[in-house]
């Protein structure tokens, strides 16, 4: 569901001309990689603390 409200809103601000499908694809690439550093960091530290040998 936030998948498909994200897309919504991207589409409707290039549609009424506030932003071109560059920002909206760079502000999405720009989020995407974000998140998956953001998720690497946190499953590393999660594998870290609960995996000790």
């Amino acid at each position: 569901m936030p998948l498909a409200w994200a897309l919504a809103v991207s589409l409707s601000r290039i549609a009424i001309g506030v932003h071109t499908a560059i920002d909206v694809s760079s502000g999405a690439a720009m989020g995407i990689v974000t998140a998956s550093i953001l998720l690497y960091i946190d499953f590393k530290r999660h594998w870290l603390t609960n995996n000790k040998r």
